[in-house]
């Protein structure tokens, strides 16, 4: 399985960042503003789930991927809803793995419950890791510092 992030190139501009304050945003400034926006590429070999809007909140979902990443062995039933359209992605837990498929596209991706764990931390630890090399103000960000520490 393939998940990653692809930033959009308005993220990259001061203008994505302009009338925000990086040091003190919070979570909807990231999840609803245009600050850290872009593409979601979620694939496999024969399946792919990928959002390419260009205006996916990208620590948005690399908190909530985790988040299920975690959730998915008590709860065997996750959901994802994108936050501009009706589109979410749908997580099972059979047995050791974990079966993704979305309301938008057929197919089904599986992948071992602690594959997907590790794929959602790296995503979110990518993200977290551009977002401050690109941001290096939103180092002390109470929102940012708050995913910095789940992970730890």
């Amino acid at each position: 399985m393939i998940l990653e992030y692809v930033l959009s190139e308005e993220s990259k501009s001061n203008e994505a960042i302009a009338g925000y304050d990086l040091k003190t945003a919070d979570y909807n400034d990231f999840t609803y503003g245009d600050m850290f926006t872009g593409d979601l590429i979620l694939c496999d070999e024969s399946t792919d789930f990928s959002q390419k809007f260009g205006w996916i909140p990208i620590l948005d979902i690399g908190e909530e991927l985790y988040r299920i990443s975690n959730k998915i062995e008590v709860d065997n039933h996750c959901e994802y809803e994108f936050t501009a359209n009706s589109n979410k992605i749908v997580f099972d837990k059979e047995g050791e793995d974990v079966l993704i498929s979305t309301n938008y596209q057929n197919g089904v991706i599986r992948i071992g419950v602690e594959e997907y764990k590790l794929q959602a931390q790296k995503f979110l630890r990518g993200a977290l890791a551009d977002l401050l090399l690109l941001r290096p103000e939103a180092a002390v960000n109470p929102y940012v510092v708050s995913l910095k520490n789940e992970q730890n």
